[in-house]
């Protein structure tokens, strides 16, 4: 007789747990990543009114250049500030206790703030750099992120940071001293002194930002008031056009008050002086006016071709 086949009530057990331990895998990182996703960024549509929007919908290019040097920065000091403290303190907690101020917790508590405030600094500038790359909106991608959670957690936890550095300050300006751990005071310097400097590049950047923007305001309001149309490139007059504009004798009786000076020069003309007259009407001296017209054929004043009413050419 032919073995029966042997079949398995649980299927499971017979493919083992090498092949189960891959799929639970899976399984948690997708829960992990959608629920990162939505703690760091909102729901489609969700409104935001963060200045950081207002700032894009102006100037994009602006604002991406403003949060790529003051985020990057900013990530780059709490993630050295943390190392380096936590680094300290793991070597020295015992024998920085002799304070009379809890300074030790001082630092303690400014690190863990630090990094609770690292990942959403990392996530801003990594974030923007991808949708620029990608050819996401700048716009989308910080309204989503300012109406997220986590961005109304970061502002939460940066004013705790700014007072907590305020009590810190106080602390370390009346903290006597102890022989046994001399170097907590001097980290306290550097670490209140990153914040200034943060808040100097900060407002650097800021400046910087308005300057450009200013800048843009003044071009656009330029060309909208004159036109690229209105100002032709530059175009010098031929020999044979400065030659046959007419040479007047200056009288000043006849012309009182008005174009008594060469606007080339700015020297007064002389009673009988021979001068060139334009097609405007308006009067140079015979040098100053030759080597204008040299470079353009256009009237100083009135910015009138001087073919515009002879053709000599």
């Amino acid at each position: 007789l032919p073995p029966r086949a042997i079949t398995c009530k649980r299927p499971l057990c017979c493919i083992g747990m090498p092949l189960q331990q891959p799929l639970i895998m899976s399984l948690a990182q997708q829960r992990l990543a959608k629920s990162l996703e939505e703690f760091f960024f909102a729901a489609p549509g969700t409104p935001s009114e963060d200045p950081l929007v207002a700032s894009v919908r102006r100037d994009a290019a602006g604002t991406r250049s403003f949060i790529a040097s003051v985020g990057a920065f900013g990530a780059y000091m709490g993630a050295l500030t943390c190392v380096v403290c936590s680094t300290f303190l793991a070597l020295t907690w015992d024998a920085c206790g002799c304070y009379d101020r809890p300074l030790r917790w001082w630092v303690l508590l400014y690190v863990i703030l630090q990094a609770c405030q690292l990942p959403m600094r990392v996530v801003l500038v990594a974030g923007l750099r991808n949708a620029e790359s990608s050819g996401r909106s700048a716009e989308a991608f910080l309204t989503s992120l300012t109406a997220s959670r986590a961005w109304q957690i970061g502002g939460v936890l940066g004013r705790l940071m700014y007072t907590w550095q305020v009590l810190g300050a106080l602390w370390w300006l009346g903290a006597e001293s102890c022989p046994s751990c001399p170097g907590i005071p001097k980290l306290m310097a550097a670490m209140l002194l990153t914040t200034a400097l943060r808040a100097a590049v900060v407002f650097a950047a800021s400046r910087l930002l308005a300057r450009s923007r200013q800048a843009d305001r003044r071009g656009r309001a330029r060309s909208e008031a004159f036109p690229e149309e209105e100002f032709p490139a530059m175009v010098s007059a031929t020999p044979q056009q400065i030659q046959a504009l007419p040479c007047v004798k200056f009288a000043r009786s006849k012309c009182p008050g008005f174009c008594t000076s060469c606007s080339i020069c700015l020297s007064d003309f002389d009673d009988g002086e021979t001068l060139k007259k334009l097609p405007c009407g308006h009067l140079f001296h015979d040098d100053c006016v030759a080597s204008w017209l040299q470079r353009n054929k256009r009237c100083p004043l009135c910015v009138r071709a001087i073919d515009d009413h002879c053709k000599t050419a």
